[in-house]
């Protein structure tokens, strides 16, 4: 998991002493678009917030869509400065790494966490891809790629670099 904690680094002062814990997910979003570096980048994770689908596109039946696979396609506000910036991703699989601490808890059987709106999730961006970007008329939203994890709504300030608490990971 080492290599998670080079994912979102803290572009604020913030006191290193301790974790902070949000009251949701929206709430940690927000916190992440004015304080992190949400850059973005081939290979890039930034944090993100699932938004429900049926309001960005009036044919969706649903907040989030789960394919045959088990896998899950949701519309995402991916962090930035600007406030973030909605696209679709796909779950990187449709299996999960559960937690121990989880195991014992309804609804998680090593399936996929269901995802739903307002839950923060881990975005990694995987190529750019202009023509998209030109289609919808901004320049971020050109950004491919998947969500690896669903993220508790807590950051490790202790950390160098800050880390989200991951409660799930996405695999197949």
């Amino acid at each position: 998991m080492h290599w998670f904690s080079k994912i979102f680094r803290s572009s604020s002062t913030v006191d290193t002493t301790a974790e902070l814990v949000f009251k949701s997910g929206e709430n940690a979003f927000g916190y992440a678009c004015k304080y992190m570096d949400c850059s973005l980048g081939e290979g890039r994770t930034v944090p993100a917030i699932v938004v429900d689908a049926r309001e960005v596109a009036s044919d969706e039946i649903s907040p989030v869509k789960t394919e045959p696979d088990q896998s899950q396609v949701a519309m995402i506000r991916v962090a930035s400065h600007e406030g973030g910036f909605v696209i679709p991703a796909k779950t990187a699989g449709a299996q999960s790494s559960r937690r121990p601490d989880l195991v014992s808890q309804e609804g998680h059987d090593n399936r996929h966490p269901d995802l739903k709106p307002g839950d923060l999730v881990s975005f990694t961006a995987m190529t750019y891809n202009k023509e998209i970007a030109e289609t919808v008329g901004n320049k971020e939203s050109g950004w491919v790629g998947l969500i690896t994890s669903k993220l508790e709504p807590k950051l490790d300030t202790r950390a160098e670099p800050s880390i989200w608490q991951i409660e799930e990971k996405f695999h197949d």
